[in-house]
């Protein structure tokens, strides 16, 4: 099967994610076709506070979902973790419709609880949305190639 565009999930907004992206594409100019799925204001207010340039968000392939981001997102809280779930099922439904892959980045198990949201982490949910239990996590570099697929899955935080 042939992948038309790779689909990046910014993850949580209030994480690591966003920081990710944008250093990946301020170093970075990927040979594929990829689109990252995030608002544009939350990756201005990143990229501003991290002192980077200005045109890496001219360069930034940006999907912007069709649903409202929080007003505080820079602060973790549950309304952060439901963004990042709806953030992946809008992901899961685009890459449906068009063929592609996905790359998530980190989101929070405690906000996605905190918003109600009963999954460990993206593969527990992949395993649900696709029925698929033997459904793994895989990570990859090329520098050197290297793929390392996850044996264990998460453990849910003890109360």
């Amino acid at each position: 099967m042939h992948t038309e565009l790779i689909l990046v999930t910014c993850g949580d907004p209030a994480g690591i994610g966003p920081e990710l992206i944008l250093r990946y594409f301020w170093l970075n100019q990927p040979n594929c076709r990829c689109k990252v799925i995030c608002h544009r204001s939350i990756l201005e207010y990143y990229q501003t506070k991290l002192k980077l340039p200005k045109d890496i968000l001219d360069r930034l392939p940006i999907l912007e979902p069709p649903f409202p981001y929080p007003e505080d997102f820079y602060k973790p809280t549950a309304r952060t973790g439901a963004y990042s779930f709806e953030i992946l099922q809008f992901a899961i439904t685009t890459a449906t419709y068009s063929n592609s892959c996905i790359i998530t980045m980190p989101v929070s198990k405690e906000l996605w609880q905190s918003a109600g949201i009963n999954f460990a982490g993206h593969t527990e949910y992949f395993r649900h949305k696709f029925k698929n239990r033997k459904l793994i996590m895989t990570m990859g570099t090329t520098d050197p190639f290297i793929w390392v697929a996850s044996l264990t899955d998460h453990v849910p935080p003890v109360s």
